[in-house]
């Protein structure tokens, strides 16, 4: 990349302006000695937007008098100033101006980079913001130095949230505690298989961020099913929760976030159902996962009968109330019913599962002969993705422990089972894909 090498060219001169000037006697003033001093400065200019005009005198100064003490102390003093603010300055630009960077860093250029941790004597808040900006630039060539550079700023720097101008995190603390809450995942989640790290994301960038993750997140990527999944993930989220309960409309409910559903929205869970209905022989649905209760209001006002599953008690008693139907509350994975259903909705649900293989198989059993299912989840590998890099906020989401590929899906629900229908891009979320799966066989 252009901008990147222009940088790590200009710090390897710095990097021998520092050397030199740090072993330069000033008893041992020569005229020789100004190359390194010109040279920077020459380079500064190249870099730099513009030079201050107290460094241009003083370099004027120099040349004229090479053999004053004085003046070539006040000249390192300004030149390095003048180019320190420079290096973190285009940093800053690239971690905020720059929405695709990519190609991302060689190793050369890196270490390059990272030398400006011990070449230049920065505070705590300007070498944890430094560090920031050097992990977005290895965030797919370098993930697990990327990962570790984030989570060293932090360390730096607990209160560093405040600094990056993101409104959720002005009073978030890093607390080194987190780090004993989360699991380890020495394997993928999906297929028990050995995975190695692929990309490296800054979750803290999320709205939905809290202080129960951390603020990176190290993709890996499978070896075996080709699909990525978290490094690490809170304990408390892969811990299994066995309670089941009913939620009925107790209240009338206070206008919310949840209300702000339009008729673009509703239009396409039309579509969908519609769709679904051309490839099932019944109405009886059973939704994973109900969202801002889309789905639910758009079922009942086509007169079909669902069932509906939610995880998190404060979404199924807010939707409860506002639709007047019941919410079933569990974790899918414990649920337990002796129905069966034409056709099963699990709209991003499947990243979120500490299990997803059992969630799917979960689902073909609930499924009558024939029955469809419908799954929407993040691609990695999407066209949204291959266009926009590293700018796509599913990287970034705390709470998906896994990220599929069509591909690797594909041959996941092939073998437990279905066959596959439809396929499409989502217009629900950005990079997402959709499948209809039809229940082709019984499982072993």
């Amino acid at each position: 990349m252009t901008h990147t090498k222009l940088l790590t060219d200009f710090l390897s001169t710095l990097y021998k302006f520092i050397d030199y000037t740090n072993t330069l006697s000033l008893n041992d003033v020569h005229q020789n000695n100004n190359d390194i001093f010109i040279e920077t400065f020459n380079h500064l200019a190249n870099f730099a937007n513009q030079i201050p005009v107290e460094l241009e005198t003083i370099k004027n100064d120099l040349i004229t008098n090479p053999n004053n003490k004085q003046v070539m102390i006040k000249y390192k003093q300004i030149l390095l100033s003048c180019s320190i603010n420079e290096v973190i300055e285009k940093l800053k630009s690239f971690y905020i101006d720059y929405k695709n960077v990519y190609p991302q860093l060689t190793k050369d250029q890196l270490d390059l980079m990272l030398k400006i941790r011990d070449k230049f004597n920065l505070s705590d808040s300007a070498l944890s913001l430094v560090l920031i900006f050097i992990s977005k630039l290895c965030r797919t060539s370098f993930p697990s130095i990327s990962f570790d550079l984030i989570m060293e700023a932090f360390k730096i720097k607990n209160d560093l949230g405040k600094f990056l101008g993101l409104n959720h995190l002005k009073n978030y603390v890093f607390s080194e505690s987190t780090l004993s809450n989360q699991l380890s995942l020495n394997a993928c989640p999906i297929c028990n298989g050995q995975g190695e790290p692929f990309h490296n994301s800054p979750c803290y960038n999320m709205i939905n961020f809290n202080d129960d993750f951390l603020p990176s997140k190290l993709w890996m990527k499978c070896n075996l099913c080709e699909n990525l999944y978290s490094k690490y993930f809170p304990h408390k989220f892969m811990s299994d929760n066995p309670s089941i309960k009913v939620i009925r409309k107790s209240t009338t409910p206070p206008p919310s976030n949840f209300t702000d559903i339009n008729t673009h929205n509703l239009r396409n869970w039309c579509d969908i159902l519609n769709n679904l209905t051309k490839h099932s022989s019944g109405t009886n649905i059973l939704e994973v996962g109900i969202g801002k209760g889309a789905l639910i209001a758009t079922a009942l006002e086509f007169g079909y009968s669902i069932d509906c599953i939610e995880i998190d008690e404060s979404v199924a008693c807010e939707i409860s109330n506002m639709l007047d139907h019941d919410i079933i509350c569990c974790d899918f994975l414990n649920f337990k019913t002796d129905k069966t259903y034409d056709i099963i909705t699990m709209g991003d649900v499947i990243e979120h599962l500490s299990n997803p293989i059992y969630g799917l198989k979960k689902a073909h059993s609930l499924l009558n002969n024939n029955g469809v299912l419908w799954i929407s989840t993040p691609n990695y590998e999407s066209a949204f993705n291959k266009l926009h890099k590293i700018n796509v906020a599913m990287w970034n989401e705390p709470y998906h422990l896994t990220y599929f590929s069509k591909v690797g899906l594909e041959n996941i629900v092939k073998n437990l089972g279905f066959e596959i229908l439809d396929y499409r891009i989502s217009i629900n979320y950005n990079g997402s894909m959709e499948m209809i799966l039809k229940k082709s066989k019984k499982l072993a």
